[in-house]
């Protein structure tokens, strides 16, 4: 199944086109949950679990998590 294909089953499941962009702030985090790599998963899994049933697709912004300086509050 490719991508497309993937995206459509989503839909028929969903009924939503819902994109979830996982473009961090971890300035605006609530709290550290022991290292930044935690945090992050900790705090879009939330999402993730609240939202599921909804989201067609997740796209991580890699340009926030490339960025050399990328560090917690």
């Amino acid at each position: 199944m490719n991508f497309l294909e993937k995206c459509k089953a989503r839909y028929e499941k969903t009924g939503s086109v819902l994109c979830l962009g996982l473009d961090p702030d971890v300035g605006k985090f609530p709290e550290d949950k022991g290292g930044i790599e935690k945090t992050i998963i900790f705090y879009f899994s939330e999402i993730i679990s609240s939202f599921h049933s909804k989201i067609s697709v997740v796209k991580p912004n890699m340009a926030f998590y490339e960025q050399s300086d990328f560090q917690p509050g």
